[in-house]
């Protein structure tokens, strides 16, 4: 199945002003082509460090898996059908670059994606859904992105998908902003939409402090019926995540490009 990646710019109430310095509105400010056919996408243990550019930074975000109608050339319909969480790894600074897909998308192994999936179907409410990321340097771990509440994502659920086609469909080419039509008509209108949905904000530290290579970053996506974001703090810290039920937990490595393996 043809597939195409996207991620949503601006979907959380906050990071878009603190993260890029640009005004917010009451809706995301717009959509990003990552890649083709999840040439960007790794669930293995390293992430590249971007060979150009420099304050990098990591965005943990839930990700949905959908299936895309067409008609008349045109998105008609987005299903949704997975959810899972990744990491949509961000250059702040690169030099010459205009489009904001240039700093978001590099090559491969570049964006973490955890490769187990929940069930839309069989989750009791999308707003019993957090994360929450750390970044580990030098034997310290430290907070990176607050727990994030679904109540403070501009779109999720229904109203996402409603607009996510409306933006495919209508944005244009302007500011940092690519037009998108043209990029899935150019690969033959793919079948499959893997999904970004929108990073949280960062804490004081995640504010002040980029990747490095040698970092190890965690990212825990966790159903709020069964654990709050102290349980979730506590059981990270005492290395008591992996394998449980109602828990995503995807730990990748920031490694040079070359160390890539």
């Amino acid at each position: 199945m043809s597939s195409i990646t996207i991620g949503v710019i601006g979907n959380y109430f906050g990071h878009l002003s603190s993260a890029e310095n640009v005004h917010e509105s009451e809706v995301p400010s717009g959509i990003f082509v990552i890649d083709h056919n999840k040439s960007s996408l790794t669930h293995g243990n390293n992430t590249f460090y971007p060979a150009q550019g420099s304050k990098v930074d990591i965005e943990p975000e839930f990700v949905i898996q959908y299936t895309i109608q067409y008609e008349n050339n045109q998105v008609a319909k987005v299903i949704p059908h997975r959810i899972t969480i990744g990491n949509d790894v961000t250059i702040r600074s690169l030099e010459g670059a205009t489009k904001i897909s240039t700093r978001k998308s590099w090559g491969d192994n570049s964006k973490g994606i955890h490769p187990t999936w929940w069930s839309l179907n069989e989750l009791e409410s999308l707003e019993a859904l957090s994360l929450v990321s750390y970044i580990e340097r030098d034997g310290q771990k430290h907070m990176a992105t607050d727990p994030l509440k679904i109540d403070q994502m501009k779109l999720f659920g229904d109203a996402l998908s409603t607009w996510i086609v409306e933006a495919i469909n209508g944005q244009q080419e302007h500011g940092m902003f690519d037009q998108i039509l043209p990029v899935l008509a150019k690969h033959g209108y793919p079948e499959e939409l893997i999904l970004y949905t929108g990073a949280p904000n960062y804490t004081d530290w995640g504010q002040a402090n980029f990747l490095q290579p040698g970092d190890v970053m965690h990212i825990i996506g966790y159903k709020t019926d069964n654990f709050n974001d102290e349980q979730i703090d506590l059981l990270f810290k005492e290395n008591k995540l992996k394998g449980l039920d109602n828990v995503l937990y995807l730990t990748q490595k920031m490694v040079e490009p070359e160390l890539v393996y």
